[in-house]
């Protein structure tokens, strides 16, 4: 062997070496290695890890049903709470308004005298909208401001300027909404037909609001159901967040002015992240789903690449992070119970033997090129 063949195969083993001794560090990166976790949580550098076992999954199991009824309840209550609910006049509505009087003052509709003269006359004025200030512009009166009261308030607004031109004796003022833009209820979104329902005393619920708006669109189905309807409902500077499936059980009513948006939105999004997944991704859940749900919509774990001996799931709120050993039937009991929680992240690191075939497949690359070089010289 020539000393220049030597010097080129010093250089491959040099090389070699040097992949494998920082082959880590030349890899392409897909998340820490689960020991890389590990010891991060004992040194306290990321939220506290727990290993889970069936038991502990079924408390967890509990505890996060619990906490979501009583979730859904509270949003319940304070969407079907007894309200007292006051019309109020806003631009753009019209109001029919009628004037009764005792006796014949100028303007009224009665000359009459005696006896006659104290029965009460109605004069009806007759149809008025109302401006973008909330006036309204009546014979005898002029304008009135009437924006944001009630009817009856309104009433007593009308009332207060017509004794002013003491044209009238005794005068009641008598105000009936026409149009109400102001408390009327819209439905828009993912419903086939986008409308304005206009409020009524007997009231309206959220579902037949719906079905008043043809229906929803039927979307592409999601994970874990048929379909995947989210309703938000703008009230009063409050916005709620409704699954469908709570619509459709309840009886919600609605409010004057209320805003529906039917939106096709999980209410679950889950990710599943690492080189241990067949197919990484964001899965979405019309509502929360298990571990095992999750593997299973995520295509499973990659059986070249998975270390399935460390499943990790880290809270949205990154206040803990599980650890579930799949490689043992506890863990797959524990897999069909563990609840994952919306913005849970599914972490499956890539196995060491992986990362090593990586390592010396660069390691038999870099020789290759070597060794056609000597050849070559």
């Amino acid at each position: 062997m020539t000393s220049s063949s030597l010097r080129s195969l010093t250089a491959i083993a040099t090389s070699s070496c040097l992949v494998a001794l920082s082959g880590c560090a030349f890899m392409p990166s897909s998340g820490p290695h689960a020991s890389n976790i590990i010891e991060q949580a004992k040194q306290k550098h990321c939220p506290p890890l727990i290993d889970v076992s069936s038991r502990e999954a079924l408390s967890i199991a509990d505890r996060i049903k619990r906490n979501h009824l009583t979730k859904e309840n509270s949003l319940l209550s304070s969407l079907m709470s007894p309200v007292h609910v006051e019309s109020k006049i806003g631009a753009g509505d019209q109001l029919r308004i009628t004037i009764w009087s005792q006796g014949g003052g100028d303007a009224g509709s009665s000359s009459a005298t005696g006896d006659v003269a104290l029965q009460p006359s109605s004069h009806k004025m007759g149809v008025f909208s109302v401006d973008y200030a909330g006036n309204i512009d009546l014979p005898y009166a002029g304008w009135v401001h009437v924006g944001h009261l009630s009817p009856r308030e309104a009433e007593s607004a009308v009332k207060k300027r017509l004794d002013a031109t003491n044209l009238f004796e005794s005068v009641e003022v008598n105000i009936q909404p026409e149009v109400s833009h102001y408390q009327n209820i819209i439905v828009l979104g993912a419903v086939q037909k986008p409308t304005i329902l206009s409020w009524n005393s007997g009231g309206i619920d959220l579902v037949e609001s719906m079905a008043q708006a043809g229906g929803y669109q039927v979307g592409t189905p999601l994970q874990g159901a048929d379909i995947g309807i989210n309703i938000t409902l703008s009230r009063k500077e409050k916005t709620y967040d409704i699954p469908l499936r709570l619509a459709l059980s309840h009886s919600i009513p609605l409010q004057p002015g209320d805003r529906v948006i039917v939106q096709h939105r999980p209410s679950v999004r889950v990710y599943a992240l690492g080189s241990g997944w067949t197919r990484p991704s964001m899965v979405p859940f019309d509502q929360v789903p298990t571990l095992s749900q999750v593997m299973a919509s995520a295509q499973g774990l990659n059986y070249n690449t998975a270390q399935g001996r460390a499943i990790f799931v880290l809270k949205s709120d990154h206040s803990i992070i599980y650890r579930v050993n799949f490689d043992t039937a506890d863990g797959m009991e524990v897999a069909q119970v563990l609840p994952i929680e919306d913005g849970d992240m599914v972490y499956v690191p890539v196995s060491r033997s992986t990362t090593l075939q990586q390592i010396m497949n660069m390691m038999m690359v870099v020789a290759g090129q070597g060794m056609s070089g000597a050849s070559i010289r």
